[in-house]
């Protein structure tokens, strides 16, 4: 189907051959290989990418007066990522999320404050785990390279979405 009438209808192509890649948005997937890492602060896992979800005690009552225990009322949320390597079909490009947050300090002032009632839940993209990404490719290194310098990477994109195939 033609780029302009995905594009029309919303749809985000998505790229099997990296040799056809080109700029604009699209989706590739592959597998995470590290830059560095980044430490889950509740489990101690070391990934590229965390989603942070956190629910402090809740002093509302409940409907009937009574307290609530279970209630997720109030809801702390943070996300933090790394720049890594997405690899497939033998070459590499170059992920580049945005930052988000210090997740360890957001974890660590809420534990602070709420100790062991705080509940958290916590999902990390490792390396080794197979993702799809769907950003911005900005940047495409030609099929033959350049005959000035070596780049490392097929295409450099920036990732608006990472999620576990």
């Amino acid at each position: 189907m033609p780029r302009w009438l995905d594009r029309l209808l919303g749809r985000v192509p998505k790229v099997v051959d990296w040799d056809q890649l080109e700029l604009g948005v699209f989706e590739v997937e592959g597998v995470v290989r590290a830059l560095e890492l980044i430490v889950d602060p509740v489990g101690g896992a070391r990934c590229v990418a965390l989603d942070y979800r956190a629910w402090p005690p809740s002093t509302t009552a409940g409907v009937d007066g009574a307290a609530v225990v279970g209630d997720r009322a109030f809801q702390v949320s943070a996300a933090q990522t790394v720049e890594f390597l997405l690899e497939a079909f033998g070459r590499s490009v170059l992920i580049r999320p945005q930052p988000g947050e210090d997740v360890a300090a957001i974890h660590e002032a809420l534990e602070a404050q709420y100790g062991f009632n705080l509940r958290t839940e916590v999902q990390c993209v490792s390396p080794g785990d197979e993702v799809v990404v769907r950003g911005k490719v900005v940047h495409v290194t030609p099929p033959g390279g350049s005959p000035h310098r070596s780049e490392p990477h097929r295409a450099v994109i920036e990732a608006q979405q990472i999620r576990l195939r």
